[in-house]
């Protein structure tokens, strides 16, 4: 096995187990097992940390084009690391937020300011619904078209770089980004709904 299929295998094996955390984490929610819950969450924010940090290692194996000095690609990671500081923060309570919005209690179902019109529309790097939404074709995951064109123009990948939404792991570049018909139907939508509720907050 090469080190592009090796690399992908762990990253497929990350995601299953935060799949797998998430789905327990849920069922300890619902079932009331606080003092279990609260170890999970744990390890579910633990499984992201772990997410980010393989993609940030896979960036600076690119970056450096595959230079074996793992001492070189740990400071070239950790300088991506202070980079992406925000976004990846961003990023992380985006996941969490989106998993919390599964649970339910005796009183009521969780629900998240924007409502579930959002859930999906989000930049991951703008932490925003786009002005100007666009599309990979390859993860089909939503932007703000300027975001994410800077995002790529500006890493450190030579004109490609993973997906920054968290978990996705595609590489993608300029080529792959598209505006999309349905999507920002769906994003106008989304910004009536969130407009009509503040202006409701008003009254």
């Amino acid at each position: 096995m090469n080190n592009t299929s090796y690399h992908q295998y762990l990253s497929e094996q990350i995601d299953d187990c935060l799949r797998g955390c998430g789905d327990a984490w849920e069922d300890s929610v619902n079932n009331h097992l606080n003092s279990v819950s609260e170890k999970l969450k744990s390890t579910f924010e633990d499984i992201i940390d772990l997410q980010q940090d393989f993609r940030l290692y896979q960036d600076s194996r690119r970056s450096l084009q595959n230079l074996n000095d793992f001492s070189t690609v740990i400071d070239f990671m950790e300088q991506l690391r202070i980079t992406r500081g925000q976004q990846l923060l961003n990023e992380k309570a985006g996941i969490i937020a989106k998993q919390i919005s599964k649970f339910k209690t005796d009183e009521e179902e969780i629900v998240f300011e924007g409502g579930d019109e959002t859930l999906g529309l989000i930049c991951p790097l703008t932490s925003r619904i786009p002005e100007t939404p666009v599309i990979s074709v390859k993860c089909k995951h939503v932007y703000e078209k300027n975001a994410i064109l800077n995002y790529i123009r500006h890493g450190s990948g030579g004109g490609q770089v993973s997906c920054p939404v968290a978990g996705c792991g595609q590489f993608i570049t300029a080529k792959d980004i598209r505006e999309d018909e349905h999507i920002s139907k769906a994003v106008l939508e989304a910004k009536k709904k969130d407009r009509a509720e503040e202006y409701q907050k008003l009254k």
